[in-house]
This record gives structure tokens, sequence and C-alpha cells, in this order.
């Protein structure tokens, strides 16, 4: 019976250019970082590639701390102090909302969720953890989900993992303190989401094209209409 839904975020309930959107995340960060400690553009730049490239290692803190120490090595700037973070918390106040473009809600994602909510289903935000928090529900508004009462959503303080690591989905499956086959994974990347079923998720695909190693692919209405089918019967109206 299932008990629990892991949905991606990106191109999965946000209709968004991902790789676009990374693009112009880094140019403004790279710019902030520059400035702050003093040194070149390109030497801001590979230090933030150094910090995401350091998350493919196994690591034991948080992947902010793994990115930051990376970034502060390669670039011998330290922005691990309090005040390089009170830094980066007002760059992603100040700079984050104005990197939207033409994001929108992905079609079926509010008839998805609300499927879930109908059948008392626990729901997990599992997007790839390599942003803070609010820049994370900045792209959660775009996609009209910040009001959706997640069980649990990842980011770069409470992960000390990232996708495809099976230690990532044990992590959310923990969080949620749910077994791997009472949950189903959704996303549209064939290799960060659809390895899930490294643990034991099973998986929904709802990207381009198909997917053989996927349990079901589709649109997000289809996964609605799929929960209907494996989820205990709806929680009956209060009235």
């Amino acid at each position: 019976m299932l008990k629990g839904v892991l949905f991606d975020l990106d191109e999965t309930l946000l209709d968004i250019r991902l790789f676009s959107f990374e693009h112009r995340y880094v140019r403004k960060l790279m710019h902030v970082l520059a400035d702050y400690g003093g040194i070149s553009v390109p030497r801001a730049l590979r230090g933030t590639m150094s910090g995401v490239l350091a998350l493919s290692h196994p690591h034991t803190v948080c992947n902010r701390d793994v990115i930051l120490q990376a970034i502060t090595e390669a670039t011998g700037c330290d922005i691990t102090t309090p005040e390089a973070h009170a830094l980066l918390d007002r760059f992603v106040a100040r700079d984050i909302p104005g990197l939207r473009s033409d994001e929108r809600p992905s079609p079926g994602s509010a008839e998805a969720l609300a499927a879930c909510q109908s059948h008392g289903l626990k729901v997990a935000l599992a997007t790839n953890p390599y942003f803070p928090l609010e820049v994370t529900r900045e792209r959660m508004s775009w996609a009209h989900i910040e009001g959706f009462p997640f069980d649990y959503i990842s980011h770069w303080t409470n992960c000390s993992s990232v996708k495809p690591s099976p230690t990532y989905y044990r992590g959310v499956l923990e969080a949620l303190g749910l077994r791997a086959e009472d949950c189903l994974m959704v996303g549209n990347d064939p290799k960060n989401d659809m390895q899930a079923d490294q643990v034991g998720l099973r998986t929904f695909y709802v990207g381009p094209g198909t997917c053989e190693r996927a349990t079901w692919q589709g649109t997000l209405g289809d996964l609605a209409a799929l929960i209907d089918e494996l989820a205990p019967p709806e929680r009956p109206t209060e009235g």
C-alpha cells in the first residue's frame, strides 16, 4: 500500500529550464564572491564549480559546509565565517527572485499533489540539495506550491549527500518515517530520480521520451490516477 510520495521539483512539479536557471544563479553568485573576497570573477567561478564537484565525493557534514569549504580552498577567500554566511543570505534574499524567467507550474502538478493529500499520504519535496532552503522556497513559489504542507523538503543544510546516492534517498525515507517499499519517487531525470530504485523505491517517470528503468511513466495527471489506485481510501470529509 502506498504511504508516501517523493517529488522532484525542477522539470517535474516546476516547468523550468534547469540548466538556464543554474547558469543565471552561478553568474550572480560568482560576482558576489568576487566582490566579497577581492578576487577575479574567473577565480570565483572556478571556486563555485569546485564546490559543486565536491559534493560528488562521500562526506558526513552537510552539503552547505562541503560547498563552502571547497570554495574557500579553491579561491583563498574564507566564506565559512558568520560574516560570509550573512552575505550569502543577503544574496539569496536580494537576487534570487530576480532570476525568474518564464518558469511556471507543470501541468498536472496541482492534481498530483491534491491526490496525495486526499489519501493522507506523506509527501516529500526531494529536490537535489545543492541550494539553500530559501532558494528552493523561491522556486516553489514559481510552481505555486509554496503553501503545500510538505512533510519534508531537502536542501543543503539538512542533507549530507546528493542524488542519485542511495544515502540521499535513505535520508529522505528516514525523515518521513517510511519504508522504501511503501513509497514512490516521481521525477524527470533517468539518472538522478529513477535510480531511487536502488533502495527499493518504486518510481514514476515524467520526463521526455521513455525510461525503461521506471516502474511507471506518464504525465502528472496519470500519476494522480495511479495514486488513487495504490493509496488507501480517501479520508472522509469532515462535516
